[in-house]
């Protein structure tokens, strides 16, 4: 079960324990969804918390102090990855914190939380990843059109050079392979797997009927820009 405001409040929580540690706070850059609602806009809500690592590693002793008072139901490293799974309370859904390993040409910028400088990946890295995940992943994320969608209507700048290192594309070819891509992968039936639980009622109404066509409409116009 998600209860939003009880999720947000310990995703906002952990973060300012992370951006509060000595130790974390010049390892970690804040990514993904929640990094898009929290910092720049995005107009549904996000359940995990993802980070970059800076460094080769990150201090490990540090994580587990800074995530003393939850329960952690899972937690594993992986060639790419570390990884924790938290629960707060029984029956709640529970929080997922991901560091990833991987080394792109990524930029950050610091934002603020409440007065606590959080290092915050750059709009047109986050653009770029965002867009590449729809088609690398295991099965495709309606979460990531959804959030595509909203990067495209509210003008982000792609980071290139991260398109062209994950795809081996230009952005012009991927762009264009997503025109094929998305129709093939997504259906009007399907489009709230996985997205309906962080949309409000309206939101669900409008993807469902709207998001896959929208969103092709908006590729299509972003290719118009490119020369």
């Amino acid at each position: 079960m998600l209860n939003r405001h009880i999720h947000e409040t310990h995703l906002r929580r952990l973060l300012a324990l992370i951006y509060t540690d000595r130790r974390l706070q010049t390892e970690l850059a804040f990514k993904g969804g929640t990094a898009l609602y929290m910092f720049y806009g995005l107009d549904r809500f996000s359940t995990d918390l993802d980070f970059n690592c800076l460094g080769e590693k990150i201090d490990l002793e540090a994580m587990n102090e800074v995530i003393k008072d939850y329960e952690i139901q899972d937690h594993y490293e992986k060639y790419h990855t570390w990884f924790w799974l938290l629960s707060y309370q029984k029956s709640q859904m529970k929080v997922k914190i991901e560091v990833s390993k991987r080394d792109y040409p990524d930029t950050y910028e610091i934002k603020d939380l409440l007065g606590i400088p959080v290092k915050v990946m750059t709009k047109d890295c986050m653009f770029a990843h965002k867009l590449c995940a729809i088609t690398d992943r295991k099965r495709l994320q309606n979460r990531d059109l959804y959030d595509t969608y909203f990067m495209l209507t509210r003008g982000f700048e792609i980071k290139e050079e991260i398109i062209k290192i994950r795809t081996g594309k230009s952005t012009k070819e991927y762009l264009e392979f997503l025109l094929e891509f998305i129709p093939k992968h997504t259906s009007a039936g399907h489009i709230l797997d996985g997205l309906g639980e962080v949309l409000d009622e309206k939101q669900k109404i409008w993807v469902k009927n709207n998001l896959i066509q929208f969103l092709l409409l908006e590729i299509q116009n972003r290719l118009l820009e490119i020369k």
